[in-house]
């Protein structure tokens, strides 16, 4: 054998030797970003409950409902809350509880409690989506 056979050989063996590590890394790579996109997707799952919890204790919702949202001398309880709404009135509700006084529901909550619902102006309209589907949920 030649020295030029030689080096086509050695040339031959080290890149047939350069594709299987390729494709092997390759698909450790695959099983990474699979592996890394449930991450982030079961992390971004985690993070709207917290944002949700955050959300809730920013806008100072747990000094009427309670720490557990299961009501206090000085509001209702928010467990169950899809017994009487839909996602759309609730909201509607956050942004204006004045406009649901004449429910007669509400009013009986006004007169127990003896204080309303303030409007929750602060939040943007995605953030009290979120609220309402998390309330909504609570059993």
């Amino acid at each position: 054998m030649t020295n030029a056979q030689k080096w086509v050989s050695a040339f031959l063996v080290l890149f047939i030797l350069l594709l299987v590590l390729s494709k092997i890394t390759n698909r450790q790579d695959n099983e990474t970003e699979t592996a890394s996109t449930e991450d982030v997707q079961q992390d971004m799952a985690q993070s709207a409950e917290i944002d949700v919890q955050n959300l809730l204790g920013s806008n100072r919702c747990f000094t009427c409902h309670g720490e557990d949202l299961n009501g206090t001398g000085m509001g209702p309880s928010l467990v169950n809350v899809s017994e009487n709404w839909k996602k759309a009135s609730l909201v509607s509700y956050f942004q204006n509880p004045k406009a649901f006084l004449n429910n007669p529901r509400m009013l009986v909550l006004k007169n127990k409690y003896n204080r309303e619902m303030p409007a929750q102006g602060s939040m943007t309209v995605e953030e009290l989506d979120a609220v309402a589907e998390y309330l909504l949920t609570r059993k």
